[in-house]
């Protein structure tokens, strides 16, 4: 399986100065209602950036697959190089990341375009082990970029 390649985008770290990411995080394992509270958070965290609506959208679905899929969303990560690039970073307890793909469901399917929606609203998304187990799936934004829509 092949992820999609988020590489070239990665350049765009360097317009941001060569400065740290601004880093926030959201623990998410005790949200009675996880997906509105990384949508929340994500709107509090870019609320100034034009295309916060569809990293929230993003936040919320990457949340929802994360409960539907593995025994659920852990935290959310979001970096935010300068003001150019943005890192969403849904953790959660699934065991192997090869299993986070993009499926076409049948035109009947009430579910099955997470990450559809995800790959056309994101410059990017690929998922990795992350440290201390699980997986974590990550998009990557231009900030500059208005809402898709």
């Amino acid at each position: 399986m092949t992820l999609p390649s988020v590489a070239p985008l990665l350049d765009l770290v360097s317009l941001s100065g060569g400065q740290p990411p601004r880093i926030h995080r959201r623990n998410l394992s005790t949200c009675i209602e996880p997906a509105r509270a990384a949508r929340r958070f994500v709107r509090e965290a870019l609320d100034a950036y034009p295309c916060v609506d569809d990293v929230a959208l993003v936040a919320g679905e990457l949340v929802a697959n994360a409960a539907e899929h593995t025994p659920g969303a852990d935290r959310l990560v979001l970096e935010v190089y300068g003001e150019t690039l943005a890192v969403l970073t849904v953790c959660d307890r699934g065991v192997d990341p090869r299993a986070v793909a993009a499926r076409t469901a049948d035109p009947q399917d009430t579910d099955g375009r997470g990450l559809l929606l995800v790959s056309a609203l994101a410059a990017g998304w690929f998922a990795q082990p992350v440290s201390g187990g699980g997986t974590g799936v990550s998009a990557v934004f231009d900030l500059s970029a208005r809402a898709a829509g």
